[in-house]
């Protein structure tokens, strides 16, 4: 297996990422969850053209060809706000939408994507990582916690947006 290539997407990359998020979306809808179900109804709330222009966007690659992608925010987004309150210090990463292609699955890259975005986070000197999951989602609040990540605040509901329960995880770099 050769070595992974994380590379910042760019505006010609935007419906590669729009089509990696959605099928992702798809798979989780099957599953019998709503996560992302925005990107199902041709929305698109994290304005991920934006994030793309901003450099925030990666794609991870092997062998040339997309495994995952993940978006390192450096802005809170208004939903980072919501959860996590306003924090305007610059020393924190918000990673959103870290997910791997269909092809990708099954082969234990999950972990490389994580590893990738923490060392992005340490070579642009930031002093932590915060990400939230839907408190339901066994699978990936275990996949966090095995990643190092401290989880700080169980079942955060924001009754104004949905009726989901949020996981709050942080890192230290």
């Amino acid at each position: 297996m050769s070595m992974l290539k994380i590379e910042t997407a760019q505006q010609k990359d935007y419906e590669l990422v729009l089509s990696i998020l959605t099928e992702t979306a798809e798979w989780l809808a099957a599953k019998g969850s709503s996560q992302w179900s925005d990107l199902l109804s041709g929305k698109d709330v994290h304005n991920t053209q934006r994030a793309i222009e901003r450099n925030e966007v990666y794609l991870v690659k092997q062998d040339q060809q997309v495994m995952g992608m993940f978006v390192l925010w450096d802005e809170q987004s208004a939903w980072d706000k919501t959860l996590w309150g306003i924090d305007e210090s610059h020393h924190t990463y918000y990673l959103h939408r870290i997910t791997l292609t269909k092809n990708a699955h099954g082969k234990n890259l999950g972990k490389s994507l994580m590893e990738a975005a923490l060392e992005i986070s340490r070579i642009d000197q930031k002093e932590k990582v915060r990400l939230d999951c839907m408190a339901d989602n066994l699978y990936l609040n275990t996949f966090y916690k095995k990643s190092g990540f401290k989880l700080l605040e169980v079942n955060k509901k924001v009754p104004e947006v949905n009726d989901n329960a949020y996981n709050l995880y942080e890192i230290q770099l």
